[in-house]
């Protein structure tokens, strides 16, 4: 349980403020991406084998059930869809709802196929990059468990926790296999 991040960005989107209402929880990382143990696991599940081991299964709910120590772990769970790596991160969180026992919601579309947000040089460019690629189409409530891969910029988790939010959630708390730093 080696990284804790913020999401909310305090960056210009569309030329105005991400509203404060908008911002994600806190969010949490498992590990960092290609440092031992699970870090070169995600590694090789992403970029190598395009699934990721059942191994990692039990300390990232681990680490959520952590997180929520205190608190109910929200009901719903979604992902961060991918049009490079279809099922990967959906399969894993698939595994992840039902071992938390809570609602699995297939519920982002990746409606635009975008360059990879790796591959932007700056935080601008990197919040262009996802401007109209993600969208929902029903509306939602309560609190949501929002799963990616990767942690790098935060951007795409904002965005989407922004979507989230604008269509009916409450809170939305990130949860990453790895980050970059």
């Amino acid at each position: 349980l080696l990284d804790k991040y913020n999401t909310p960005k305090m960056q210009i989107l569309n030329n105005s403020l991400i509203p404060e209402e908008y911002h994600n929880q806190e969010g949490r990382s498992l590990s960092i991406l290609r440092e031992s143990g699970f870090g070169i696991d995600v590694y090789n599940g992403k970029y190598k084998s395009n699934k990721f081991s059942k191994d990692l299964i039990d300390p990232f709910v681990e680490m959520i059930r952590k997180y929520f120590e205190n608190s109910k772990v929200p009901k719903n769970l979604t992902f961060v869809p991918s049009s490079r790596h279809k099922n990967l991160v959906r399969d894993f969180a698939l595994l992840v709802s039902q071992e938390l026992k809570i609602e699995f919601l297939d519920l982002i579309k990746k409606v635009i196929d975008n360059k990879p947000q790796k591959n932007m040089e700056n935080s601008i460019q990197q919040c262009n990059n996802l401007n109209g690629v993600y969208s929902i189409t029903e509306k939602i409530n309560g609190d949501f468990i929002l799963i990616d891969d990767i942690f790098n910029s935060g951007w795409t988790l904002s965005v989407i926790g922004m979507i989230l939010k604008a269509n009916g959630a409450n809170s939305v708390y990130p949860f990453t296999l790895a980050s970059l730093r």
